[in-house]
């Protein structure tokens, strides 16, 4: 859970969260390549388990806060540093420091926690991409995409996973949902934006006796922005 996560718990398999986080930034900082990190994505759909809320609305365990302070408890461990520094900046977000429980494997090279000039190699090849839904589902108070934007510093790419179904909303409803997440969250804070995920829904996950959605104007609509963005997204 993001609250076991932000914390520095267990897994339900027992295992230390803070172990699964170095045990994923080793593996990209191996990789070398580019790596995009989609962090907890569609945070904002009661599909997932770390939404705060349930489909009819009532509020889960896990709450928004418990969503950001997990993204700044992985993005801080990933960027590094010396220990005493990876634990200040746990502490101003209001973290516990690094999980002095935790015992690295010796093939990854990582120094012992327990040592304050210890230093933790940063994951330079790793970007963070923050992907809610398009629409938050459920619509209630406390549940928009911005109730679990972890802040700007922590955030290197804005996304969307956008899936079009007419029997749901218009295609100029979905258009500008996508226009309006673009200008707040890319334009007016500076991020470069993806598409992470879009397509069209198939009529298996619509009301019964759904039709085929082969609309090629979404498709296209897509490809030219929507016809709301002055430049390619």
């Amino acid at each position: 859970s993001t609250k076991e996560i932000a914390n520095a718990g267990t897994a339900e398999d027992g295992r230390r969260t803070d172990l699964l986080i170095f045990h994923h930034a080793y593996s990209a900082r191996e990789y070398q390549d580019k790596v995009f990190v989609r962090l907890g994505h569609e945070m904002n759909g009661h599909w997932y388990p770390y939404c705060a809320y349930d489909r009819d609305g009532t509020p889960r365990t896990n709450t928004t806060k418990d969503y950001k302070q997990a993204w700044r408890r992985v993005v801080t461990i990933f960027r590094g540093g010396y220990v005493r520094d990876i634990d200040t900046k746990l502490t101003d977000y209001g973290l516990p420091p690094l999980d002095r429980y935790v015992h690295l494997p010796a093939y990854m090279g990582y120094p012992p926690l327990d040592d304050l000039d210890a230093y933790i190699p940063p994951v330079e090849n790793a970007a963070f991409v923050w992907c809610p839904n398009d629409a938050s589902i459920p619509h209630v108070v406390g549940n928009a995409a911005i109730d679990y934007y972890p802040g700007d510093d922590l955030v290197d790419w804005v996304g969307q996973d956008v899936y079009y179904a007419p029997w749901w909303t218009s295609m100029d409803v979905v258009f500008s949902r996508m226009y309006d997440f673009y200008r707040e969250f890319s334009e007016w804070r500076g991020k470069p934006y993806m598409l992470a995920e879009w397509a069209l829904r198939p009529p298996n996950m619509g009301p019964e006796g759904t039709t085929s959605n082969d609309d090629p104007g979404f498709i296209n609509g897509v490809l030219q922005s929507g016809g709301l963005i002055d430049e390619p997204i």
